[in-house]
């Protein structure tokens, strides 16, 4: 195990470890707390909770009192999840005495997954409390749940039509292409393989082709914000001639190690894309674009 926090509040000194601060749903969160207290308490029991809460960025206009208005940034808060286990009935504690307490604590089935955004996110703790009457006996430490890969595939979360497929169709004007990953979905910080299928009727110069894989996370409220977390950008072909006809280009990278995976939130939700610019000389680029389904670890 590894620590996890170790601090001194309200006169009870705790120490928490966990096996792990990724945590997968529908499994235990385990670890161990010990606390000692520096003087008499009377406890009535002694909680573990893991706790849910989301955020959500949205517009409001408001009045300057004057006939005039401007546009404010709201921050929206809710907890949508803290479910307490007890680990420990009413004690008495002396002073330099305390207790060291092996936990398990579930995590729900669906999650939600933890989303590190700034319009809208999703954001775990560990709590651990002594419940002792109007004081403040507890210690807090973020945590993460993760998004598995197989509550994806499974339909856990409505997912555009093509995000699990392995290869989708593409079409600006004229040229037609098919857009292949592997895996699906992708992994937040693993690597992937692509390859950009592409077919016109003509011979065109090519400045070249490039890559991006972004996630577009929105918070579904009146008003609410949206935002680009870009966690891809390459090249997949630099400048040559493309003879017209089927020409395949296959390419590969590895995304950013940032907590963005498909969500649905009660007020966000995330999507990712994969989109390939075809750039001409003296011509309109070509823009083709899939949806991708994107997870937060694989173990699942």
């Amino acid at each position: 195990m590894g620590v996890l926090d170790s601090l001194r509040r309200g006169g009870v000194e705790w120490s928490v470890e966990l096996e792990r601060d990724g945590l997968l749903p529908g499994q235990a969160a385990r670890g161990r707390v010990t606390f000692t207290v520096d003087h008499r308490i009377e406890a009535r029991g002694v909680l573990a909770a893991l706790v849910a809460t989301e955020q959500w960025q949205y517009h409001e206009t408001v009045s300057d009192g004057h006939g005039g208005s401007h546009t404010v940034t709201r921050t929206g808060s809710d907890q949508l999840v803290r479910e307490p286990v007890r680990l420990l009935g009413p004690t008495g504690f002396e002073a330099g005495h305390g207790a060291t307490i092996d936990f398990e604590v579930p995590v729900p089935a669906l999650g939600p997954a933890t989303f590190e955004g700034t319009v809208t996110s999703l954001a775990w703790a560990l709590e651990i409390e002594m419940d002792v009457p109007g004081l403040d006996h507890s210690v807090s430490r973020p945590v993460r749940v993760l998004q598995p890969s197989g509550l994806l595939r499974a339909g856990a979360i409505d997912l555009p039509e093509c995000a699990l497929w392995p290869s989708c169709e593409a079409a600006d004007g004229e040229l037609k292409a098919a857009l292949g990953l592997d895996p699906v979905p992708l992994c937040c910080g693993a690597g992937f393989r692509g390859n950009v299928s592409a077919e016109s009727g003509r011979p065109a110069d090519l400045q070249e082709i490039r890559a991006e894989l972004r996630v577009e996370a929105r918070a579904t409220v009146g008003n609410g914000l949206s935002e680009q977390i870009v966690l891809w950008r390459g090249q997949v072909r630099g400048a040559g001639r493309h003879e017209g006809g089927l020409e395949s280009w296959p390419f590969e990278g590895a995304l950013a190690d940032h907590f963005v995976p498909t969500v649905r939130l009660p007020h966000g939700a995330a999507d990712a894309t994969l989109e390939i610019t075809i750039a001409r000389p003296l011509a309109l680029d070509n823009h083709l674009t899939r949806d991708v389904a994107l997870s937060s670890t694989t173990e699942l």
